[in-house]
């Protein structure tokens, strides 16, 4: 555990939510898109690819990455009501769009595995205060990748603190889990995307559109796309090397974990137990909240957004004893 950490301020999910369906689904698709200005900065990689990020609203405090979930670009409400609470907050936001989301499409997209994507933005940021401390929070898959970090680097890591939510820590668990039951519907949205994603590839690329027929399942796109486009030999490989429970204890650096045991994509038998976690790590298990979601208020006109008190309030706690 940090030193003195802040206390979980007490999720209470909306009445009028539920569920853990309802709880996914109203923030992803019936909340008011949050206002809040971006700027779009194009950053190049080593190899060429073109990662755009989107910085908030110039803040003078510390330097606070978002990594977004499988299928989310900067334009996503959870990453639009996060920048908007952080600069509320004195923060400079900064949204990393996985790579070939948004930015120029290339051989490669973005995966649980792909840390150094993010690692090598934040190389070349133009961050004119070297003084300034860094910390990162994942949403979802971009927890994977925010953990793999984190785990990767140890104490040489970058960043000063992070928050992941709604982890998928083992992923063939979750590709499992994400292929039952009402769960298909969110796995059908996801696959959605990641076609799009592969046309607009192909598009740029002037090559043929991969063989997507047959493909009904994440595991099957993993299968037949993700594992041979990055190196892994398969689904199973890429799952064991990208998945991040066995590797939690490298975790040096503060770092929160927000989990929801009602998370439809995430089994609540894969959430870590305390013994499997580094001693700066908080676990925050909350018995509902669906899969970032985390939603409270009174009525749909009241809504609140739990994570954007949530996750400002352990920044600035992980910033203040630095």
């Amino acid at each position: 555990m940090i030193a003195s950490p802040p206390p979980d301020d007490g999720f209470r999910p909306a009445p009028w939510l539920p569920g853990a369906h309802a709880q996914t689904i109203w923030p992803a698709l019936c909340r008011p898109t949050p206002h809040v200005t971006l700027t779009r900065h194009p950053v190049t990689l080593p190899d060429g690819a073109v990662i755009h990020t989107y910085w908030g609203p110039e803040r003078p405090g510390p330097l606070v990455l978002l990594l977004h979930g499988l299928g989310g670009d900067a334009g996503a409400p959870y990453c639009r009501g996060l920048v908007r609470a952080l600069a509320a907050a004195d923060f400079q936001a900064v949204v990393i769009e996985g790579r070939g989301t948004g930015g120029q499409p290339g051989r490669r997209f973005y995966h649980a595995g792909a840390w150094r994507d993010p690692a090598a933005v934040l190389a070349r940021l133009p961050v004119a205060d070297p003084r300034r401390t860094v910390h990162a929070v994942g949403i979802s898959i971009g927890g994977s990748i925010l953990l793999n970090w984190l785990a990767a680097t140890g104490e040489d890591c970058p960043l000063a603190s992070a928050v992941a939510v709604s982890t998928p820590f083992d992923l063939a668990a979750c590709a499992a889990n994400i292929d039952r039951g009402f769960a298909r519907v969110y796995q059908a949205y996801l696959l959605n995307g990641l076609r799009r994603l592969l046309r607009r590839r192909a598009r740029h690329n002037g090559a043929p559109v991969p063989a997507l027929t047959g493909i009904r399942s994440l595991r099957a796109f993993d299968e037949r796309i993700t594992a041979p486009l990055h190196g892994f030999r398969n689904a199973a490989d890429y799952y064991r090397r990208a998945s991040t429970a066995g590797r939690l204890a490298a975790v040096t650096r503060p770092c929160l974990l927000i989990q929801a045991e009602d998370d439809p994509f995430v089994p609540a038998s894969t959430i870590p137990t305390a013994s499997a976690l580094g001693p700066r790590t908080r676990l925050e298990r909350q018995p509902r909240g669906g899969h970032v979601g985390f939603v409270s208020g009174p009525h749909p006109l009241a809504a609140d957004y739990w994570l954007e008190r949530r996750v400002p309030h352990w920044i600035a706690a992980a910033s203040a004893i630095l």
